[in-house]
């Protein structure tokens, strides 16, 4: 039961806070429109090259930092290991909008991806 009264403060905010809604359906919408960029690429260098896709994401990294900003104001006392577990989500969702925003580091992740997948026929 500690546990369910640790997050309370953070579901409730999810369910009456308008802004935390709203900020989550923006960066579903964007998740989504940029999934479907990607999906209907070329391939994966014209997906990392694709702006309006580098855009979407980009948008949706704001969009679920502003809702981490909120939540994170919640008024509970949290866990040390709660906050590293956070702290970790925002760390990652900032590299993903650098790497999106970047052309060197696009162009790593691109060599990455491209010289691990083997796409020849069997």
């Amino acid at each position: 039961m500690a546990t369910l009264e640790s997050i309370r403060p953070y579901v409730d905010q999810l369910f009456d806070d308008s802004e935390v809604q709203e900020q989550l359906r923006r960066a579903g919408r964007n998740l989504r429109v940029a999934r479907s960029r990607a999906g209907s690429a070329k391939s994966k260098k014209k997906a990392v090259q694709d702006e309006q896709l580098r855009r979407r994401l980009v948008a949706a990294t704001r969009n679920l930092a502003a809702v981490y900003q909120v939540l994170a104001a919640a008024p509970v006392q949290q866990k040390r290991k709660r906050r590293r577990g956070r702290a970790l989500l925002l760390v990652t969702l900032a590299a993903g909008g650098a790497v999106a925003a970047n052309a060197d580091a696009r162009a790593w992740v691109q060599q990455q991806l491209g010289g691990g997948s083997g796409t020849g026929a069997a």
